[in-house]
């Protein structure tokens, strides 16, 4: 800038600084855009995989979608809270995923299920508990005639009985 001396090029010089500002904090908006699209390309991906049951493949994920939020905030410390939801929701993922992980590894085995006129109970591991009731850490919600539903640590998981 200070070894412009002609008049007409010093001015085309500033006229170019002053559109340049402009173009930053468009260019800013398509990145935020694009971080955000990514982010949301991703918490899909989690909700997908978790439906399918590859619950491993979920914390895969929940690292890039770290890295991204990682990437929002030191472009701009402006997309900070935009950054903190994307990586709440993927956390909420991650911890949905390893209450499942903990319960299939803990999981009753169902040998029966009992419907009655007043009662649903269910044969899990040698013992029969009623609909509503607790077994170890998990409480029968539900008692279908080919599934019971569980919860454990606030997480609703229903098993299929399979008779043979």
């Amino acid at each position: 800038k200070d070894l412009l001396t002609v008049p007409r090029i010093v001015n085309d010089f500033r006229i170019l600084v002053s559109r340049l500002e402009g173009l930053e904090i468009e260019i800013e908006g398509i990145r935020l855009k694009y971080y955000y699209n990514q982010a949301q390309a991703k918490l899909k991906q989690m909700k997908e995989l978790f439906a399918d049951g590859e619950y491993p493949r979920i914390e895969m994920i929940h690292g890039e979608v770290t890295k991204l939020t990682q990437e929002m905030e030191q472009t701009n410390a402006r997309y900070k809270p935009v950054a903190e939801q994307i990586l709440a929701a993927s956390n909420r993922w991650v911890t949905r995923a390893q209450v499942r992980q903990d319960f299939q590894a803990r999981r009753p085995n169902i040998q029966g299920i009992v419907i009655s006129d007043n009662q649903k109970m269910a044969l899990l591991n040698d013992r029969v508990i009623k609909q509503g009731e607790l077994m170890d850490d998990f409480r029968v919600v539900k008692v279908e005639s080919n599934k019971v539903t569980f919860r454990y640590k606030g997480e609703e998981i229903p098993l299929v009985f399979r008779r043979y």
